[in-house]
C-alpha cells in the first residue's frame, strides 16, 4: 500500500478511445499490409509491370470514397474503415510500387509516401493507430512530467473504450529509445496539472503530485527499486 497521503478515486478516464474490435482489426491489418508489400517486393519480379494496374485501381476507389465519406459521413464507423483499407492497400503497393517501370512518377511517389506510416509507428504506435483508422480527432497525447534527469511520471493510457477505468500514472526511467518501469499503476485521485520528485533512492520513491485546484498528494512506495516494479509495502 502507499504510506503517504491517499486521495481516492475523483475521475474516471472516460476519454474518447477506440472499441476493442475495431482496434484490434486496425493493429491486424496495419501488421498483414506490412507484411504483404515486403511480399510483393520479393515477388513482383514474376509479374508483368502492368499487373499492378488493378490492385491500384482497387486502392484508388477505396481512397476516393474515404474522401468523399469523410465529408458527407464525419465521425461515422463507414468513414473510419474505409479509411483504414485504403491506408493498409496502399501501404501494401509501396514497395512494388517503388519498383515498378510501368507506373509515373508521381503515382509511385504517392504510394512510397505510405511507408512514411512505419517511422510514425516506431514513433508513437497509439498516434498511428488513432490516425489510420479515422480516430485522429479523438487523440490526446499522454502526460509526462519530467521527475528528475531521465525519470519521467507518464499518464498509462488504454486506446479501448473503457468507462469505468481511473486515471493511473508509471513512473519510467529513459533510456534513449528504450524504457525501464520502476512503477506501475498509480492512483493520485485525479488528473495532475504537474508533479515533482521528493525522494528517490534505492528503497524509496515519493512523489508529490499537483491538480489544477493546487491540491496536493503524494504517493511513495518501498522497497523494489532495483526491480522493474515497485512492491507497495507499508512501512
Amino acid at each position: 500500500m502507499n504510506f503517504l497521503d491517499w486521495k481516492p478515486s475523483l475521475k474516471k478516464n472516460s476519454g474518447n478511445k477506440m472499441g476493442a474490435i475495431q482496434l484490434i482489426l486496425t493493429i491486424c491489418l496495419y501488421i498483414i499490409s506490412i507484411v504483404l508489400s515486403l511480399l510483393l517486393a520479393i515477388t513482383s519480379r514474376k509479374f508483368r509491370d502492368e499487373s499492378i494496374r488493378m490492385p491500384l485501381a482497387l486502392h484508388l476507389v477505396l481512397a476516393i470514397f474515404t474522401v468523399i465519406f469523410a465529408f458527407t459521413f464525419p465521425g461515422q464507423p463507414i468513414s473510419e474503415y474505409l479509411m483504414l483499407f485504403a491506408v493498409c492497400s496502399g501501404l501494401s503497393l509501396s514497395v512494388w510500387a517503388l519498383k515498378n517501370q510501368y507506373l509515373s512518377l508521381p503515382v509511385k511517389l504517392y504510394l512510397g509516401a505510405y511507408l512514411l506510416t512505419i517511422g510514425l509507428f516506431l514513433w508513437s504506435p497509439s498516434l498511428l493507430f488513432y490516425t489510420i483508422s479515422g480516430n485522429y480527432g479523438i487523440y490526446r497525447e499522454e502526460q509526462h512530467f519530467n521527475l528528475t534527469a531521465n525519470y519521467y511520471l507518464v499518464e498509462q493510457q488504454s486506446m479501448i473504450k473503457t468507462l469505468d477505468l481511473p486515471i493511473r500514472y508509471k513512473v519510467i526511467q529513459k533510456f534513449g529509445i528504450y524504457n525501464k518501469t520502476l512503477a506501475r499503476d498509480l492512483d493520485f485521485g485525479n488528473t495532475l496539472a504537474s508533479a515533482s520528485l521528493v525522494t528517490l533512492n534505492d528503497d524509496t520513491l515519493i512523489i508529490e503530485g499537483q491538480y489544477i485546484n493546487r491540491q496536493k498528494a503524494r504517493i511513495g512506495m518501498r522497497p523494489g527499486m532495483k526491480s522493474n516494479q515497485i512492491t507497495r509495502k507499508s512501512p
